[in-house]
């Protein structure tokens, strides 16, 4: 017997997502509605402390996790896997990502103009922190629920003597150097792989999105 397979009808996906997104989508056509994460999360939340301190747990935090994903894994695969390789756009550049990897580009960044202070080609990202912030969430990175925060055992004059990150990006698993420490720590949160595109309102170009064309837990099947 042959099944008939039916997408499900739109109101079921606007009562997954709360009824928020359509609100949302019927002012997306004058261009963005939020410029960062913060005023997505406040329209997100109406300002509720309670849904915010969830909704940033989500997106933002990390638990942690950054000394696995950013040096435990690196380690334990001689680069093989790590994540900060992936970030640097001499590997995969901000218009590639989604079509080669799947992750949702963060819409607070661009893609990077020139090197930063070590060396990688990261996205420029515009989402205003505190100090506090910094160092609870760490920074965005270019793509949503990856996170960047400062690695206590960097070694700025052995990354230097040792070629810095053209050094860093180039090494194989039979070249790898474990003393080589890299500036940055990326952790991972709930949003890398649940955050994905409203199905109400998609972006255009899944490579371009703007905040309000992001559900924050809907699932991100197109994850590589």
């Amino acid at each position: 017997m042959k099944l008939l397979r039916r997408a499900p009808p739109r109101w079921i996906y606007a009562t997954l997502l709360l009824g928020w997104f359509g609100s949302f989508a019927s002012s997306a056509n004058d261009g963005p509605l939020f410029a960062t994460y913060e005023e997505y999360a406040q329209a997100f939340t109406e300002g509720d402390p309670i849904e915010r301190s969830g909704m940033d747990t989500w997106f933002l935090w990390t638990a942690g996790n950054q000394a696995f994903w950013g040096r435990g894994l690196p380690l334990a695969t001689r680069g093989e896997v790590d994540l900060l390789r992936l970030l640097d756009a001499r590997v995969f550049s901000r218009e590639e990502r989604f079509e080669v990897l799947g992750t949702i580009n963060d819409p607070s960044c661009v893609a990077p103009t020139q090197s930063g202070e070590h060396g990688f080609l990261l996205d420029d990202c515009r989402e205003p922190q505190t100090s506090e912030e910094k160092q609870i969430f760490g920074e965005p990175t270019g793509i949503v629920g990856l996170r960047k925060f400062p690695n206590p055992d960097f070694d700025p004059d052995y990354w230097a003597a040792a070629g810095g990150a053209e050094k860093y990006l180039s090494q194989t698993q039979e070249t790898f150097d474990q003393d080589l420490e890299p500036p940055y720590l990326i952790g991972m949160s709930c949003a890398v792989c649940h955050a994905s595109f409203d199905p109400l309102n998609p972006s255009r170009d899944p490579a371009d999105p703007n905040w309000e064309n992001l559900a924050p837990a809907f699932g991100n099947r197109f994850l590589n």
